[in-house]
């Protein structure tokens, strides 16, 4: 991010497909839901742990595997060993017997971790946790705590936020409104009859993910395709067609 003549932050983003990012600023990096075992509906073999380099923070939205890689965990805890993994609260049970307990933050909207150079917001999600149920945050009662989550990381000049798995909503969009966005990572797959018959939970469909960015500001915005990356292409071009508004998409 640029004012002036003066660089306040330099943040490196790599896609690591499906909905996986690695982001690397001078002093900090975090790789938010990668997915880097290999699986049998895999089109592409995943990138090599090698590409991570360091790492200090892994953040994980919600517990579907293609974005909590519980196969991964335990290699990234022994090869990073100051690695700080950050879940939604009702998934920390699952993964403490992975990984050791001390390790790992539970986190709901609104609460936050907080380091020298960023600050990582756990924001709202709307999700189901298989195709066919019916899209919420996931709470069974009013005050339980939810399994969605997304992201808002809040560099010095500069705010990213990645939405995990989730719709639009009124809500949504007042929460995220609160921050500047310069760039959001929106999740770009639909919702259809036969794929949720499958146990496909959808996500935006290209229009909706334009809206979503329009509505909450962004500058810039990405997109993740969340179905084995087959619909990239499509997804990318309904966007760019829709995306007059924004000054950048990738």
């Amino acid at each position: 991010m640029i004012e002036g003549d003066k660089v306040l932050n330099h943040v490196e983003m790599t896609w690591l497909g499906q909905a996986g990012f690695l982001l690397k600023s001078a002093s900090v990096a975090l790789a938010i839901d990668p997915f880097l075992s290999e699986h049998e509906l895999r089109l592409y073999p995943p990138p090599p742990l090698e590409v991570l380099g360091g790492l200090d923070y892994l953040l994980v939205t919600h517990e579907h595997l293609d974005h909590l890689d519980v196969q991964l965990l335990p290699v990234l805890v022994a090869a990073f060993p100051t690695l700080t993994i950050v879940v939604p609260s009702p998934v920390v049970p699952r993964i403490t017997g992975l990984v050791p307990e001390a390790r790992v933050i539970g986190l709901q909207p609104g609460e936050t971790v907080t380091c020298e150079h960023v600050t990582i917001r756990a924001v709202s999600a709307i999700h189901a946790r298989a195709g066919g149920e019916a899209y919420s945050d996931g709470r069974q009662e009013r005050d339980d705590p939810t399994p969605f989550l997304g992201y808002v990381l809040l560099y010095r000049g500069l705010t990213v936020y990645h939405a995990g798995d989730t719709l639009a909503s009124l809500h949504l969009i007042r929460e995220l409104s609160a921050h500047a966005i310069d760039v959001a990572i929106l999740p770009v797959n639909g919702r259809d009859y036969f794929r949720e018959l499958a146990g496909i939970a959808g996500n935006l469909n290209p229009r909706e993910a334009v809206e979503l960015a329009a509505a909450i500001g962004a500058e810039f915005q990405c997109i993740t395709t969340c179905s084995g990356e087959t619909r990239s292409g499509s997804a990318l071009a309904q966007i760019l067609w829709l995306n007059s508004r924004f000054r950048y998409t990738c």
